[in-house]
């Protein structure tokens, strides 16, 4: 049914039908590419994190400032997380990375400060297992002495190029490259690395003495993630920063880098939606253009089902009343009341499927009986059954019916005219024997003609 709407209004309205049809390309394409786009970003991203074997865990750490004691209270907290390491069969690697937080109002790239930056930014050494700085390639860097290879989001924020100088303090580091960190990489983390030699390390961490420590652990394949969380939990070891899980990084760099994706895809929706309102008022335009056509006045939904179920039904189709909880005599009660209320040449007509809806065919002017899903008592008593339950030939019924009864008033007002006009000639003397023959068999011959094209009727 819905089917036959949407054809019947393309067929006469071909703006409106085209600009629906437009809309549902349009979302297509979007969804389409939608898809495409996040395929191809998630493979990036495993590829990446794949090359630079990002940790499964890290905790982060900051080590009490001061002297000797610290020196030797952090020496102590090394060897417990090395034996805490050595004891858990899931962890296949694991090292610790420092991490010199910098002071963003001495920190200089290409002449530009980072004062405004609300990243921490810090200097950091190549991981020696695992968790690796790549440069642009794909590859792992080799820094010499006096390098730096930087976040490649600061490329465009600060227009960089290589040769650049990056200024920390009264420290000179010439850009030799920019990175991709698979961990760090995305806008939504709060911290961003750069790659030097360690002897530049050593040298400016004795002008930035806050140090801090990634303790970082590649488990095995399968291994659960969150049970060894709680493990180091458990075991009180050093944990005063935010802990990282691999399926959050990984879902940190899916958001930054999918933000253009998730606009297309909401872009997307909203043209769906649009394209399916477009058909809802394509479909609604047609069967009002129907019930127009047929010269239904209003329309009423007599049912056994509940209010709510009711009230949807008849929102969604656009019925001037509706009456819900009705049983058979309900229905039929409901029914006089409208015969009572139509006007004298109007007739009632009434479609319904079930054995409870015979008595209801049985008193309306014209009982319609859907033939494929009716019982048998609806079609016993219904005058019209519609055998493929198309609601649609009711208005195809009214326009066959309209129009054979114009053919029946044309074939008989053209008959008794010709008869009639053939008498009075013959009366006065100026109709012979062809005349009659001609009022006769000539006349039946044209009324079949013309009868004939109710042959083509739909």
């Amino acid at each position: 049914m819905i089917k036959k709407l949407i054809v019947n209004d393309i067929n006469q309205n071909k703006f409106s039908s085209g600009a629906a049809l437009f809309f549902m390309a349009v979302s297509a394409m979007l969804l389409v590419l939608t898809t495409l786009l996040f395929s191809g970003l998630a493979g990036a991203i495993d590829s990446l994190m794949e090359k630079a074997e990002v940790p499964d865990y890290m905790q982060m750490h900051v080590r009490d400032e001061g002297g000797a004691e610290a020196a030797a209270a952090w020496e102590r907290e090394a060897a417990e997380i090395s034996r805490f390491a050595e004891s858990r069969r899931e962890v296949g690697k694991w090292q610790i990375c420092g991490f010199l937080n910098l002071d963003n109002n001495r920190i200089t790239l290409g002449g530009r400060s980072l004062s405004d930056s609300t990243q921490d930014n810090g200097l950091c050494v190549q991981g020696e297992h695992f968790d690796y700085l790549l440069n642009m390639d794909g590859k792992v860097p080799e820094v010499l002495p006096g390098e730096v290879f930087v976040p490649v989001c600061y490329r465009g924020k600060y227009e960089l190029a290589e040769g650049d100088v990056m200024e920390i303090g009264d420290y000179r580091l010439v850009i030799t490259g920019f990175l991709r960190d698979a961990q760090m990489n995305s806008m939504m983390a709060s911290s961003k690395r750069f790659l030097v030699n360690a002897e530049d390390y050593e040298g400016i961490r004795n002008f930035e003495v806050q140090e801090e420590y990634l303790i970082e652990f590649l488990l095995e394949e399968n291994a659960d993630i969150n049970a060894f969380a709680a493990a180091y939990e458990a075991e009180r070891l050093p944990a005063n920063g935010p802990a990282i899980t691999k399926p959050l990084i990984r879902m940190m760099n899916a958001l930054s880098d999918g933000t253009m994706i998730l606009v297309i895809f909401l872009v997307g929706i909203v043209v769906l939606l649009i394209s399916m309102l477009c058909v809802r008022f394509l479909c609604l335009t047609q069967m009002e253009r129907e019930r127009k056509e047929a010269g239904i006045r209003q329309t009423v939904m007599l049912t056994g089902d509940a209010q709510g179920a009711a009230q949807a039904v008849a929102d969604a189709l656009g019925l001037d009343q509706f009456y819900a909880q009705l049983l058979p005599a309900d229905k039929v009660e409901r029914v006089e009341a409208l015969l009572a209320e139509k006007g004298p040449r109007e007739k009632l007509v009434f479609v319904g499927d079930g054995i409870n809806d015979a008595p209801v065919l049985s008193r309306a002017d014209i009982g319609v009986a859907m033939g494929a899903l009716g019982s048998d008592a609806a079609i016993e008593a219904a005058d019209i059954v519609l055998m493929d339950d198309d609601l649609l030939k009711l208005t195809a019924a009214v326009r066959i019916a309209r129009k054979t009864l114009s053919i029946v008033r044309q074939n008989v007002v053209f008959a008794l005219g010709v008869k009639l006009l053939v008498l009075i000639l013959s009366a006065v003397g100026l109709a012979n024997m062809w005349a009659a023959v001609f009022a006769d068999v000539g006349v039946s011959v044209l009324a079949i003609l013309n009868a004939s094209r109710m042959l083509k009727a739909k």
